[in-house]
This record gives structure tokens, sequence and C-alpha cells, in this order.
């Protein structure tokens, strides 16, 4: 990854939001930082990640510098509308980002037809208990859950007593506070 891939990918969301609304543009002054949140998931990565799903990628937050950062890790960008994944489609041709792949599909329905991947990621998609919802009756196997979550949500976040949830620690890592999920299928145990 390279400083200049990212400045390119926030000019290619600037010109493209001219024309197609898929970042408010009252929230560029925290481009930057969301960029930064992005990276930064890379740091929190299990040590055998080689997968990553981004759900609901929108205008690329994850999933774009995640590619850019961790370029040995498959990123898969799940986005049900088709004019954010023509945006994302779009950079990932302009930037020739490889390892990078994009998907226009319901997230559920991606998820009952694709593997698990190793490890899960969302950023703004919804909250915990409705993410949780969607993945874990979903699971083939055991897999993690990285998400940005801000520190209020962090004093405020309960996390669900359910068996699919192994364990969990928040992450503070500088201003960026994440939330770090251990998913089990227990359904591999009832057989």
């Amino acid at each position: 990854m390279t400083i200049t891939s990212i400045s390119a990918f926030k000019e290619l969301l600037y010109a493209y939001n001219e024309h197609t609304n898929i970042y408010s543009k009252t929230a560029y002054t925290h481009l930057d930082f969301h960029i930064e949140n992005s990276i930064r998931i890379s740091n929190h990565l299990p040590t055998a990640c080689s997968n990553i799903v981004d759900i609901g990628s929108g205008s690329g937050l994850p999933a774009i510098p995640l590619s850019l950062t961790t370029p040995t890790v498959t990123i898969t960008a799940i986005e049900s509308k088709s004019r954010k994944t023509r945006f994302l489609s779009h950079v990932k041709q302009t930037l020739s980002i490889e390892n990078l792949h994009i998907k226009t599909s319901d997230i559920n329905e991606y998820l009952r037809a694709a593997p698990t991947p190793d490890c899960f990621t969302a950023k703004a998609f919804a909250p915990l208990h409705k993410i949780l919802n969607i993945l874990i009756p979903t699971l083939k196997r055991d897999t993690w859950l990285i998400i940005p979550i801000s520190p209020i949500q962090a004093r405020e976040l309960t996390i669900p007593r359910l068996q699919e949830i192994d364990s969990y620690t928040i992450i503070t890592d500088d201003r960026h506070t994440y939330l770090k999920l251990r998913l089990v299928c227990r359904k591999l145990l009832r057989r």
C-alpha cells in the first residue's frame, strides 16, 4: 500500500460522488479518519487470515483500504446497491487491486451460498445484534468478526449471550476502537 494509492482512492471517491451519492459530502472532513480506521483493522486480523468478507461495503470502507494494505489477503466486498458496486469496480480497475473481489448481492443470499471466510468486517452496516443475526445462521465453520466502533459504542456495548460467541475483546488502537469477536459454528458440534 502506498500513500499514492490511498490518495487516488480518495480522488476517485470525490469525483464519483459528484454524480452518484455513495458517501456523505458532509463527512468529507472525517474521511481520513475513516480510511485510517479501515487500514488499522489489519493490525487485529487473526494470524492465519487469508480471506475477509466486508459486509455492506458501500463506498469501499473498509474493503478498499484493507485490500491496499493487505495484498496477500483476499477481500470480498459485498454490497446490494449496484451504484455502489459500480464505484468499487471502478476503483479496483483503476488502482489494479488484484486481491479485491466485488459482489452485488444481498448479504443473506451471498452467505447462504458462499463458504465462511476467516474473518468478517463491516463499517456502519448495522448494530451488532443485527450483524450477528445475519452471520450466525449461515456459519459453516468458526470465524472472526472485527468491526470498528466508537468509544461511546464501546462503553455502551452489550454482547449478547449466545453459544456461538466464543470470546470477544474491545481493542483501542490510538484514536481507533474495535470489537473483535470469535464466532464458533455450533452446527459442527451437534453432529
